[in-house]
């Protein structure tokens, strides 16, 4: 799932690089490079990888995987390298920076960029915060059985269902350690 959301940042970067110099060449490449890391996923689906495999099939998989890598990157490396020495490139690069030769300009982007940077990073911090939080009380709650900071009127847990909640923990805790412990038998 994670290529699903990186490749769409990575070409939002790779967009304004493209605005700026635009050509069709170095589009192909861009793109490339921006969603090439989509083959995991379609390789994953082919392979079917969310299943156990053997030896022999995890290394065919790891072998396609690393023939799509070379050769996506071989592409769009190659298309950039030609649109640098083969094209009008070199004008197209000097043009933009003699736009961004007046201080003003120049400030007001750096700013833009660093003020959007702390807001997202504010907010993130934020968010995990909040959720380790909440995450603490509910733990509280199902250990003590006492909700930290909560009006005793507005949340009710019958002893039952704390104790079924306690029993699903206490199981699910088995559970990893005794994955746990065949991962670690399976290692000696």
């Amino acid at each position: 799932m994670l290529p699903w959301l990186y490749c769409p940042l990575v070409w939002c970067m790779y967009n304004i690089v493209f605005q700026l110099l635009g050509n069709l060449i170095m589009l192909m490449g861009l793109l490339l490079l921006a969603y090439g890391p989509m083959t995991y996923f379609v390789l994953g689906v082919h392979f079917n990888v969310t299943k156990p495999m053997t030896d022999h099939k995890m290394r065919q998989v790891l072998t396609w995987m690393n023939y799509y890598i070379i050769m996506y990157t071989s592409v769009a490396y190659s298309c950039i390298v030609y649109w640098l020495f083969f094209t009008d490139a070199r004008q197209l690069i000097e043009n933009a920076l003699r736009e961004f030769k007046n201080p003003q300009l120049v400030l007001a982007i750096l700013f833009s960029i660093l003020s959007k940077y702390l807001y997202t990073t504010i907010m993130g911090v934020d968010f995990m915060v909040h959720e380790i939080a909440e995450q603490r009380r509910w733990e509280t709650y199902l250990t003590t059985g006492v909700m930290p900071f909560a009006d005793p009127k507005q949340l009710y847990m019958a002893g039952e269902a704390r104790d079924g909640v306690k029993r699903l923990m206490h199981e699910r805790t088995i559970r990893l350690d005794e994955l746990a412990r065949i991962v670690n038998d399976k290692r000696s």
